[in-house]
């Protein structure tokens, strides 16, 4: 496309030279129509360079953000069920030691009404 443009100028060149003719006239102002379209393909291919790189970065920021708050949102329930499930093992703690409580409160009337089923007391 440069090569184009180049050839486009020189031509541009040799007409402002010369004497121009009603045809050469129309040369002229085809080969300067010729050069802005050239010229405004090379800004718009650019152009579409420029979108299409911001349009990756965008893509990879969106990407790496996502990621961030998927990794954010993993670690605050991993941390929500960390707490619940402690909570369960506190409240079976709890439970099992209020049982091995009441056992022990109980193993001796346990021990007494066994005892007094198999040896009975006051006949001897």
């Amino acid at each position: 496309m440069e090569n184009k443009l180049d050839e486009i100028r020189f031509e541009t060149e040799y007409l402002e030279k010369e004497k121009a003719s009603p045809l050469q006239i129309i040369r002229q102002k085809e080969i300067g129509i010729s050069r802005d379209v050239l010229e405004a393909k090379k800004k718009s291919e650019q152009m579409i360079a420029v979108a299409r790189r911001k349009a990756t970065e965008m893509k990879e920021e969106a990407r790496t953000q996502g990621h961030e708050e998927g990794k954010a949102i993993y670690h605050e329930e991993m941390e929500k069920a960390k707490a619940e499930a402690e909570k369960i093992r506190s409240s079976n703690k709890k439970e099992i030691t209020n049982i091995r409580k009441k056992g022990k409160e109980n193993m001796s009337k346990a021990i007494k009404e066994i005892l007094g089923l198999v040896i009975p007391l006051g006949h001897d």
